[in-house]
C-alpha cells in the first residue's frame, strides 16, 4: 500500500534526527517526495501554478516542511518560481523563508535591507558572508564574518556581544538559533580559544549542551573529561548527561570495533579519523563525512564545512557539497 504525502513526510523527520540512518535512506524518501509532487499529487501543498502570492502558504508549515517544499518548488519550477519568490520575500509571513533561501543558495540574489530579527540576521550574515561580502555587514556580524575569513582575531567581547543578540533561550521561528553562530567561530577557533568557548557556556546552557559543544570542536584535550562524563564520574547518576557524553564518544571516535592506537591529546578527530594533528596537518575530508554520517550527525558537517554545502541538514536530498565552495 502507498504512504500518503503526510506518511512520507513523517518517515522522513524520523530519519532526520536518527542517529543510525543513513544519507541514502533520506535521499529514497525524498526521489518519492519530488516524483509526487511533479505528477501533481492532491495532497502536495505545492499550487498548481507558481504565480505571485502562491508559496506564501508554505509559511506556516513546520519549518523542515515549508523548506523541503520551497526547494521541490524550485526543482521543479526553476526560472518559473521566480515571481513567486519575490512576492514571498516581499511578504511579513514569507521573510523568513526568503532569508533561509539566500543564506543557503548563494546564487540567488540578496538585494534587501539587513532584517531587524536577530534570527534572521543570523541568516542574513550568513548569505553576505557565503557571498565573500563581509565587509557589507553591520557589527557585530562583520567581525563574525570576518573572523570566520580568517581576517579578524576572535574576542570575547565578539561572543558576547553576539550572545546578546541570540541567546541559547531566546524564542525563534526554527530557523536560525545561536548555535548557527556560535559553533562555526568554535571549531575555527585556536586550541586555547576553543577551550575558552566551552568553559564559558557551562554558565549559560545546560550540561548537556556543554558537552555537545566539546565533542563538534573535534578536540581530542576533550576525550578524556568525555570518558569520565560518560562513565558516570561525579554525575550522581544523571544519565542524560552521560548519555550525551557517549553520543560526542561516539562522533569522536566512530563505530570502529577493535582496538584502536592511543591518540595524541593534541589535534583534533571526527568518526575515528584524524582532522588535524599538533602540526596542522589535514588528512581527512569533511566531504566524505557529508555523505557518510548518520543523520542525526550531519548538521555538524555545516558548522565546519558551512561554505561548501548549499541547502540545510533537513534539505531535499540533505543538501549539495558544492566542489570548490
Amino acid at each position: 500500500m502507498q504512504q500518503t504525502l503526510d506518511e512520507l513526510v513523517a518517515t522522513r523527520r524520523a530519519l532526520l534526527t536518527s542517529d543510525d540512518a543513513s544519507l541514502e535512506q533520506l535521499r529514497q524518501i525524498d526521489r518519492r517526495l519530488l516524483t509526487r509532487a511533479e505528477r501533481g499529487d492532491p495532497a502536495s501543498p505545492l499550487p498548481e501554478k507558481l504565480a505571485e502570492g502562491s508559496l506564501l502558504p508554505l509559511a506556516s508549515l513546520p519549518v523542515d516542511e515549508a523548506t523541503l517544499w520551497l526547494e521541490i518548488a524550485l526543482s521543479i519550477g526553476g526560472v518559473r518560481v521566480r515571481p513567486a519568490l519575490d512576492a514571498l520575500a516581499r511578504e511579513p509571513g514569507g521573510e523568513a523563508l526568503s532569508w533561509w533561501l539566500v543564506a543557503n543558495y548563494p546564487h540567488l540574489a540578496v538585494a534587501r535591507d539587513f532584517p531587524r530579527s536577530p534570527e534572521l540576521q543570523v541568516l542574513a550574515a550568513r548569505a553576505w558572508w557565503r557571498r565573500g561580502q563581509a565587509d557589507k555587514l553591520p557589527q557585530p556580524w562583520k567581525d563574525w564574518a570576518l573572523v570566520l575569513d580568517g581576517r579578524n582575531e576572535l574576542s570575547k567581547s565578539l561572543v558576547e556581544a553576539l550572545w546578546e543578540r541570540l541567546p541559547a533561550d531566546a524564542e525563534t521561528g526554527g530557523f536560525a538559533s545561536w548555535k548557527d553562530w556560535f559553533y562555526p567561530l568554535m571549531v575555527g577557533a585556536h586550541d586555547e580559544w576553543q577551550l575558552w568557548m566551552v568553559n564559558w557556556l557551562l554558565a549559560e546552557v545546560d550540561t548537556p549542551t556543554t558537552v555537545e559543544a566539546m565533542g563538534i570542536s573535534c578536540a581530542r584535550r576533550f576525550l578524556s573529561w568525555l570518558e569520565a562524563i560518560g562513565a558516570g564520574t561525579g554525575l550522581d547518576g544523571n544519565e542524560q548527561v552521560a548519555n550525551a557524553a557517549g553520543r560526542e564518544l561516539r562522533w569522536l571516535k566512530g563505530d570502529h570495533n577493535g582496538r584502536q592506537p592511543e591518540p595524541s591529546p593534541f589535534g583534533y578527530q571526527c568518526w575515528g579519523e584524524i582532522l588535524r594533528d599538533g602540526h596542522g596537518v589535514a588528512p581527512a575530508s569533511w566531504q566524505k563525512r557529508f555523505r557518510a554520517l548518520p543523520m542525526g550527525f550531519r548538521e555538524r558537517c555545516w558548522y565546519w564545512s558551512g561554505r561548501q554545502i548549499n541547502g540545510a541538514p533537513w534539505s531535499l536530498f540533505g543538501g549539495q557539497w558544492c566542489v570548490g565552495g
